[in-house]
């Protein structure tokens, strides 16, 4: 009782997704998730506060968004949220408008089969899947080196593969940049947008602390309104502070101990 009341938690500079795969194909035919309102309906049907508790353990927090809590920049406004009836409205409203033309296709869930918890892992995300939009994903178990070959090669990466960013340093250009069509994370699943790639042009050249601030905010809102990936948990931080000390400033970064880059 005493310790629990002394529980600090908090999220860290990690932030985990399942990315989809935009440019790969399923015999021969465009993945599903080249349709913007398959990748609405995968996004919004994730269940990221179960996962966090059935899979991390209470060990990380449900995002929907891709800057942390207590990161610079960050909005908890967000066009991905956990809403079934809305992830079914989209998969009707897609090009298939229904789970049995998307489950005629034979969907698999590739994965690296090296360990108990990665098969956890993935039958959790095809149950979620099933449970939630009527979608049937049959488990590809994978050896490591065939899975990361998978993920690296745009042309086959997987229809959902999990994957994260973790910050360098305290500041969005770090985390936003990971979806820019030149960098290697955006072309190995085949993400591009140029309105994205254009507002972080203006950010990254802004001096004024604000004002680039709300750039990458607006990248941001613009990366999400794709719908890119199934969002997500963050890292946490977890600490145990005497009731006696005050003053505490946390930040996502914090290590050693809560508040040591706000002393």
């Amino acid at each position: 009782p005493v310790l629990s009341a002394e529980h600090m938690l908090y999220a860290g500079t990690c932030t985990d997704i399942y990315k989809f795969g935009l440019a790969a194909e399923i015999d021969g035919e465009a993945s599903p998730m080249q349709d913007p309102k398959v990748r609405e309906a995968f996004a919004l049907a994730f269940d990221a506060a179960r996962w966090s508790e059935e899979i991390d353990g209470g060990l990380s927090l449900p995002t929907w968004t891709w800057l942390p809590p207590g990161f610079p920049g960050y909005d908890p406004a967000s066009p991905i949220r956990f809403d079934v009836p809305a992830a079914q409205a989209a998969l009707a409203a897609s090009t298939y408008g229904n789970p049995d033309a998307l489950n005629a296709l034979g969907l698999k869930l590739s994965f690296s089969d090296t360990s108990a918890l990665n098969r956890t892992r993935a039958q959790w995300v095809v149950d979620n899947y099933y449970n939630n939009l009527g979608v049937v994903i049959a488990l590809d178990p994978l050896d490591s080196e065939s899975y990361t070959n998978l993920v690296n090669d745009p042309s086959a990466f997987p229809l959902m593969a999990r994957m994260g960013w973790c910050a360098d340093f305290p500041d969005p250009q770090n985390f936003l940049s990971y979806w820019r069509s030149t960098s290697t994370s955006a072309q190995r699943q085949g993400y591009a947008n140029l309105a994205f790639d254009a507002l972080m042009d203006l950010a990254d050249a802004e001096l004024d602390p604000d004002t680039r601030l709300d750039l990458y905010h607006q990248a941001e809102q613009v990366m999400l309104a794709d719908f890119p990936a199934a969002f997500g948990v963050n890292s946490t931080n977890h600490y145990l502070v005497k009731p006696w000390v005050s003053g505490v400033v946390t930040t996502p970064q914090d290590i050693g101990f809560p508040g040591i880059y706000n002393l």
